[in-house]
């Protein structure tokens, strides 16, 4: 009997650690659908959330965020032509060229400080024109989503930051642990305004029916991880650096 529980023991741990893993990573992905915002601090695991997400969805993004990914530039994504907010408001609209291959197909923006910031406003608006007017009809255009990481969500573009509030992603750390895997901890926020408020203080104020209150006006707030394989991740988390001193590499 003391065999049969040595081999049945690892075997249970094992079992339970796969399961709560797929639960969490199903819930991740399941929650990461629309125009949402993924922030946290450097080195905390956007990057790699990212990567996770990327390699189930095949998407298009503005640097190689995985090998599934097809990198399409932000200029070229967001071009909607002569059409703006502006046009489209006094009913003029100038035909464009559907790309088969963008329906259906979500667009991931990894470092968006980096190629949105907002000191950059006035430069921004005349090099994206159509970029409002593209974010708000985007799931009817090509029925797809755009989705970025930051690491300040106060700091992109505002009209990013006015735009894509269908959800917000605070990552905050991430583990190795087993030598082979990596664990990245999160907390989902339904609400984008609700990122300042703590899961633990909102614990605190729930008293019977407040809970209910809360939830209304704070939306859903919930912690969570993902985990995965070191050996599945193939995205370079210091791209950066290949494409800025390719010329001293070679």
């Amino acid at each position: 009997m003391f065999v049969y529980l040595i081999f049945l023991l690892p075997l249970l741990v094992v079992s339970l650690f796969v399961f709560f893993a797929f639960r969490q990573n199903s819930k991740f992905i399941a929650r990461c659908q629309g125009n949402g915002i993924i922030f946290g601090r450097k080195g905390g695991g956007k990057s790699l959330s990212m990567n996770f997400l990327a390699r189930r969805v095949s998407p298009l993004s503005n640097v190689p965020i995985s090998k599934c990914a097809t990198v399409v530039s932000p200029v070229k994504y967001f071009d909607m032509g002569m059409n703006t907010s502006d046009t489209f408001a006094n009913g003029i609209v100038y035909p464009m060229e559907f790309i088969k291959e963008w329906e259906s197909v979500p667009y991931y923006l990894d470092d968006v400080n980096a190629y949105f910031p907002n000191w950059l406003d006035n430069k921004l608006k005349k090099l994206y024109p159509g970029f409002p007017l593209f974010l708000t009809l985007q799931r009817q255009l090509y029925d797809s989503y755009t989705l970025v990481s930051m690491q300040d969500n106060e700091r992109p573009w505002k009209i990013i930051r006015e735009l894509n509030r269908d959800f917000a992603i605070k990552v905050e750390y991430t583990r190795s642990f087993w030598f082979f895997w990596f664990r990245t901890y999160y907390v989902y926020y339904e609400k984008v305004d609700s990122v300042n408020i703590s899961p633990y203080k909102k614990r605190k104020l729930r008293r019977g029916d407040a809970e209910i209150e809360l939830e209304a006006q704070y939306g859903l707030i919930a912690k969570g991880y993902i985990t995965q394989r070191k050996s599945k991740i193939d995205y370079d988390t210091r791209y950066f650096k290949s494409v800025f001193f390719s010329e001293v590499t070679k």
